[in-house]
C-alpha cells in the first residue's frame, strides 16, 4: 500500500468491518445484476471497462452474510470517505463529468435521508457537489465524503428476521449484500487503457461491525479507512478503464483525415 501524508478527520462512532470477513468496494459497468451469483462473480474481478467516448463506472459495495462473517450483527456503511482516481501510467485519459451517489433508504420515511450532504446537513442531495471536499474531474473522477444521516446509511441486517435493505438496486444472496454505491459520469480525453483506484481522502470510511480493515476491488491487501489514514491507495488497479474510439479521434485517424483533405485539394487544383 502507498501511504500519502496523514489528514485530520472525524466521524464519530464509526466501526470497520475485519479482514477476514472485511466489507468491499469494487466497480463494474453493470447498475444492476439479476442475481447475487453474478454480484459475487462481479466483486471478484478488476474489471475493464469500456468508455466509447463516454460512459459510467459503477461503484459498488459487497456485505458478507452473516454465515460468512461467523456472526448475525447488523454490518452497515455510514460514512463514504472515498476518491476514485486514475493512475499515472497507460496510454488513456478520461475525466469524471458528474456522479450520483445512491441516497435512497425506502425503509425510513423521507425517500432521500441514506446520507448527508458534503457539508453533513442541509439539503439532502444526490450529487454531483464541489462544496465539503466532493469533486469530480480528473485524474480524480470522483471524490465522496458522505456521513450517514442519523444511524442510516447502508445497511445489512444480517440475521434471520431481518435480511437486509430493500432497495431496488440490491442484491441478497448467500454470498452476501451487494448495493450499487455510486454511479459515476465519465467522458473521454485520450484513448488507451488507464488504471483505476479506490484511495481513501480526509474524511473516513465507516463500516460496523469489527475492525479495522475493508477491502478495495480485487486481489488486494485490505485498507485501513479510519481517520488519518487518508491517501491510502490499493497496488493493484481496482479496474481498468478501456478508453475506445468514440468522440476522441485517434492520432492514426488525424493523420488519415489530413491525407484524404490534401488529395482532395490536389483533385480539385488539377
Amino acid at each position: 500500500m502507498r501511504f500519502a501524508k496523514c489528514a485530520l478527520a472525524a466521524v464519530a462512532g464509526l466501526l470497520v468491518a475485519g479482514q477476514a470477513h472485511a466489507a468491499q468496494l469494487f466497480f463494474s459497468d453493470q447498475p444492476s445484476f439479476a442475481s447475487s451469483t453474478l454480484a459475487n462473480t462481479a466483486a471478484g474481478l478488476n474489471p475493464v471497462i469500456n468508455i466509447p467516448g463516454t460512459g459510467h463506472v459503477y461503484l459498488w459495495v459487497k456485505l458478507p452474510t452473516a454465515a460468512a462473517a461467523g456472526n448475525t450483527f447488523t454490518e452497515q456503511i455510514n460514512a463514504l470517505g472515498v476518491d476514485v482516481v486514475l493512475g499515472a501510467t497507460g496510454t488513456g485519459n478520461a475525466h469524471g463529468t458528474g456522479f450520483k451517489v445512491t441516497n435512497n433508504d425506502p425503509l425510513v420515511a423521507d425517500p432521500d435521508t441514506r446520507f448527508d450532504t458534503p457539508l453533513q446537513g442541509g439539503n439532502i442531495v444526490d450529487g454531483p457537489a464541489s462544496a465539503g471536499g466532493e469533486s469530480f474531474g480528473s485524474p480524480t473522477l470522483a471524490s465522496f465524503r458522505r456521513g450517514a444521516v442519523g444511524t442510516n446509511g447502508l445497511f445489512n441486517r444480517r440475521t434471520a428476521a431481518a435480511t437486509g435493505d430493500h432497495d431496488p438496486s440490491t442484491v441478497n444472496g448467500a454470498e452476501g449484500f451487494f448495493e450499487m454505491v455510486a454511479d459515476i459520469a465519465v467522458a473521454a480525453d485520450a484513448t488507451g487503457q488507464k488504471p483505476l483506484f479506490l484511495r481513501t481522502n480526509t474524511f473516513t470510511i465507516g463500516y460496523g461491525v469489527g475492525g479495522p480493515l475493508v477491502n478495495f476491488g480485487a486481489l488486494d491487501t485490505a485498507v485501513d479507512p479510519r481517520p488519518g489514514n487518508g491517501g491510502v491507495q490499493s497496488d493493484v488497479p481496482d479496474a481498468t478503464l478501456n478508453i475506445v474510439a468514440g468522440s476522441v479521434p485517434e492520432p492514426t485517424s488525424l493523420a488519415v483525415l489530413g491525407l484524404g483533405g490534401l488529395s482532395l485539394i490536389r483533385r480539385r487544383k488539377a
